[in-house]
């Protein structure tokens, strides 16, 4: 229980700058701002989709040639609409890989604090072996 807490508590954009390594903070924050950009990449199909919907109905309101005009800019408003959600879709991709990154670096930063924990029991027991002399 507390593992899954501690785990979201490191990764949180408010508490990552203040702990954990600060080798890891360019990482978070490039996280944190892919984050950003999937939302606001998802924001902005959203709104291309209703102001295209907005737009047709507008149009078929004025004319048949404004209607027309009108619903060939929706449809080209449609692409653009889901290429932003093809891009948000690869952002959170990016995100995931950079997210598993993170935590290797976070498990080798654990090994190593580890292993000089070691390395400086094994310099404390060989200058006591050394004080001990010959015996």
């Amino acid at each position: 229980m507390f593992g899954s807490l501690s785990t979201k508590i490191a990764h949180s954009a408010v508490t990552a700058t203040t702990l954990g390594s600060q080798e890891l903070r360019p990482l978070q924050d490039a996280i944190t701002k892919e984050k950003e950009i999937v939302t606001a990449a998802q924001r902005l199909s959203k709104d291309w989709s209703v102001a295209a919907e907005a737009l047709k109905q507008w149009g078929s309101g004025e004319g048949d040639d404004l209607g027309d005009i009108s619903n060939a800019a929706m449809m080209i408003s449609g692409h653009i609409s889901s290429a932003f959600n093809v891009f948000a879709d690869h952002e959170l991709n990016i995100r995931a890989q950079l997210k598993e990154v993170r935590t290797k670096e976070e498990q080798l930063d654990e090994l190593r604090k580890r292993r000089r924990t070691v390395v400086g029991k094994l310099d404390a027991q060989e200058k006591k072996l050394s004080k001990m002399g010959p015996e």
